[in-house]
């Protein structure tokens, strides 16, 4: 599962057609899709850096 799909803000289904409309957006910036992902919540606490991605 994607940390940014963790936060339970809807439906499964929801998160999942959101999660991979995200994944294929063509024009991010470097480093951009990594701070949605997980990059931003890295910065703001620690422990998820320390944290395998599953």
């Amino acid at each position: 599962m994607r940390d940014r799909r963790e936060i339970g803000t809807g439906p499964e289904d929801w998160g999942t057609g959101f999660d991979a409309a995200l994944d294929a957006y063509p024009n991010w910036e470097p480093g951009r899709l990594h701070a949605v992902d997980r990059g931003n919540a890295e910065l703001l606490d620690p422990r998820p850096a320390r944290t395998p991605v599953t």
